[in-house]
């Protein structure tokens, strides 16, 4: 049971990893469109994090990185799995939800993130950027594509915002 743990487990954030998170998509990909039930996914990204390490150090870094995680695990559904994905990134896997709904997720991420009090010793200033999806007739890895564009295009576009990928409608 510890080394299951251990696997499906990031060791510093103590939520789901990557590895883990990525086959539980590709089984409820599967599921959600043979019952055409909506699944949607956000991903997202600290802003200008590399300069957190680089102007208080990668041990402050981590900290931040632990309170982050804690803080969107109050924020999501008990039916949403959040996970790490690398870095400073993370997802949030959104079973049984459209996209409207997804983004009303992301945006109270992204409104407490830049809003809170972190409790830190010193000044400091946390933003986020995220990119929402919602499934359409595509396979796990496209969805997760897709919400990495909407996510490059927040970040473009001047961090601290959601973009959508609204690619579905131009399907259907």
């Amino acid at each position: 049971m510890k080394f299951e743990y251990l696997a499906c487990t990031d060791p510093l954030t103590r939520i789901r990893n990557r590895h883990t998170v990525t086959e539980w998509a590709e089984e409820i990909t599967i599921q959600t469109q043979r019952n055409q039930i909506p699944f949607s996914m956000i991903f997202i990204d600290l802003d200008h994090f590399k300069s957190v390490n680089d102007t208080y150090g990668h041990s402050f870094g981590d900290e931040v990185l632990v309170k982050f995680a804690a803080t969107v695990e109050t924020l999501v559904r008990r039916s949403d799995v959040f996970a790490r994905w690398g870095g400073e990134e993370f997802v949030v896997f959104c079973p049984e939800t459209n996209m409207r709904t997804a983004v009303e997720i992301a945006e109270d991420i992204r409104e407490t993130i830049a809003t809170k009090d972190w409790g830190f010793d010193r000044e400091f200033n946390l933003t986020c950027s995220l990119g929402v999806a919602e499934l359409v007739d595509e396979t796990c890895e496209d969805l997760i594509k897709r919400a990495d564009l909407a996510l490059l295009k927040a970040k473009k576009m001047g961090r601290n915002r959601i973009e959508i990928s609204w690619e579905h409608q131009q399907l259907k």
